[in-house]
């Protein structure tokens, strides 16, 4: 039998709801079960799920790092979809101590929004030593319109300046893009009726070859850049999309529409209009909104305030919330859901399942975290008292199964 640990939870908010006096019992890295017995524990107090930022530039620019240092846009290519963020992350920024003794244990890192398409979207353990296990999951791409890869080095060779040819270049990648795989996939299929007309004067095994080489021609008629993009224009895959301003918004909607894609809108700060949030509902678009408590340091964040969280809430569309560090610190999460309760006039349990259960069902990991329950991974977070109380800090803290930190 695997020995177990068990949290005493005098309060438990399991990811939807508050619940008193339970027994959160652990095996390896799993919860097996969450009982009202009592039971001998290990540790004790008020118990989360730990949380999780779903837009993180963690790890790519440290504390006490100069500017040059930092590694979020690449100067020279605008259009690398299929890059890997954590190949930019240095796994020693203190950012990542702060985060996991505050219980943010997963990230969601992407490349900076100065690049048409610049990365892929990594979900990644705060609480790693280094990447080799810092991977949990992948998802998808990272798409930015507006106004930061419209500036990023505009008026070098191949970098639009302006919206319209920004977002005619995205456009003119896809199609080029579906057409060379249409016409793979026609060559592929002319092929295979070729050799299924000779098949009779082969043997199994030269027909079997054949039809592998067949198969492997068209597999390599893409770039590894092409096969990202059409990873995306399949359904395959989805983008996480950078928008402020609501002109942005709308040109989303339509792009999303038009290539049947999957995505979601990130940022959405600069807008008051519920009507804005409502159309995006409509269209299956979930929101990963924020930051909230950092400085409209361009135009076209000029309407950002708190107070939009209102036209957010009110709308019924799907969202989530992040800290977009190191625009705001990732230890900073939950202090930023007072935002929520003001404007959002939710509850406690609604504003904790924000950057709980609402953000791993957005980054597709509910299956594994968000919630306490039997089955999920035992990431899971004891406070000393309520953590929407300034007064409240963590205990213990614990990633799938093991102790990270003790107070």
């Amino acid at each position: 039998m695997n020995k177990q640990l068990i949290v005493r939870a005098d309060t438990l908010f399991n990811g939807y709801e508050f619940k008193k006096n339970r027994s959160v019992i652990i095996e390896n890295n799993r919860i097996v079960d969450v009982t009202g017995l009592k039971k001998y524990y290990n540790h004790r107090g008020f118990v989360t799920p730990a949380f999780i930022d779903p837009h993180s530039h963690i790890g790519m620019t440290r504390h006490g790092e100069p500017n040059e240092e930092r590694e979020m846009n690449d100067k020279t290519n605008h259009f690398t979809p299929h890059a890997n963020p954590i190949n930019n992350i240095k796994f020693d920024d203190r950012a990542f101590f702060e985060a996991v003794t505050n219980g943010v244990l997963y990230s969601c890192a992407l490349n900076g929004s100065g690049c048409l398409m610049g990365s892929r979207a990594m979900v990644i353990r705060n609480f790693a030593p280094d990447r080799r296990t810092a991977e949990f999951a992948d998802d998808g791409y990272k798409i930015a319109l507006g106004f930061n890869p419209k500036n990023h080095n505009s008026g070098l060779p191949g970098r639009p300046d302006i919206r319209s040819s920004l977002y005619l270049e995205l456009q003119d990648r896809f199609n080029a893009v579906l057409a060379k795989n249409k016409q793979a996939e026609i060559k592929k299929e002319l092929a295979l009726i070729v050799l299924s007309q000779k098949k009779s004067g082969l043997s199994d095994r030269e027909y079997e070859l054949s039809e592998n080489l067949v198969k492997l021609e068209y597999e390599a008629a893409l770039t590894p850049t092409e096969k990202a993009l059409n990873d995306l224009l399949s359904g395959r895959r989805r983008a996480r999309v950078h928008v402020h301003m609501t002109d942005d918004v709308i040109f989303l909607i339509e792009l999303a529409r038009k290539y049947n894609l999957r995505v979601s809108a990130e940022h959405a700060g600069d807008i008051s209009d519920p009507a804005i949030f409502s159309a995006l509902r409509e269209n299956n678009i979930p929101v990963v909104y924020g930051p909230i408590d950092a400085l409209a340091y361009k135009t076209e964040l000029k309407h950002k305030t708190p107070r939009n969280i209102a036209a957010l809430v009110e709308s019924g569309v799907f969202y989530g919330f992040m800290s977009d560090h190191p625009i705001t610190q990732a230890a900073n999460l939950r202090l930023a859901l007072q935002h929520f309760l003001r404007f959002g006039k939710m509850d406690n349990a609604g504003a904790l399942s924000i950057i709980t259960q609402k953000n791993a069902q957005i980054l597709g990991i509910d299956d594994q975290l968000g919630t306490i329950e039997p089955g999920k991974l035992a990431s899971l977070v004891v406070w000393n008292g309520d953590p929407l109380h300034l007064s409240s800090w963590p205990t213990v803290v614990m990633g799938e199964g093991r102790v990270l930190t003790m107070a």
